[in-house]
């Protein structure tokens, strides 16, 4: 019986790394397969996560168990290959597996969180406050930096037609096509 699930494991290995490295090439020609191909599965819910930072918890997508399979299936190839024990071999293979899925997971997570920027959305925007970096004369476009986690600096144009002044402090009425629209406050 263990000699026959030795001769079968190099198989099961190879057909692990096969499908995770098809999936990720077609994923990458393909754009994924389906709207969003998140599984549902919280990492707030598995036990791994039990050392869990309070950060917000993230999907297991098929990219990080895609990435599972390949780290599966590429050190089980190399157990069998060196002729490793057959149980070291599966206890290797699972947890290069789970620690390859955990980085890419955290790789996935990471970009997310630059790619969303709750400050560049206009509806967050609105109403909050500028600076003038920029003296802007009457009916012109200038530039003002909103103060926030990051400082960004965006097109502004008053929304009175006066001029503003450098160092002014302005409320944002209105975003348009990426650009503020701006009314100085009373202060």
């Amino acid at each position: 019986m263990v000699e026959t699930l030795s001769n079968l494991m190099p198989w099961f290995f190879a057909a692990a790394l096969v499908a995770g490295i098809v999936y990720l090439v077609a994923s990458l020609f393909l754009g994924g397969f389906g709207a969003d191909a998140d599984l549902g599965v919280d990492s707030a819910d598995l036990p791994i996560d039990a050392l869990n930072t309070g950060e917000e918890a993230m999907g297991i997508g098929c990219n990080v168990i895609a990435a599972f399979c390949i780290g599966v299936g590429s050190m089980g190839l190399l157990g069998t290959a060196f002729q490793w024990n057959l149980l070291l071999t599966m206890l290797m293979s699972l947890l290069f597996g789970l620690l390859l899925g955990r980085v890419i997971q955290r790789g996935m997570r990471f970009v997310m969180r630059q790619q969303s920027n709750d400050l560049l959305t206009p509806q967050r925007l609105i109403g909050t406050t500028a600076r003038i970096t920029v003296n802007i004369p009457a009916e012109r476009m200038g530039e003002a930096m909103v103060e926030g986690e990051e400082r960004i600096k965006y097109p502004a144009k008053n929304i009175v037609n006066e001029p503003l002044s450098k160092g002014d402090i302005v409320i944002i009425e209105e975003v348009r096509a990426g650009r503020l629209i701006v009314r100085k406050t009373n202060t």
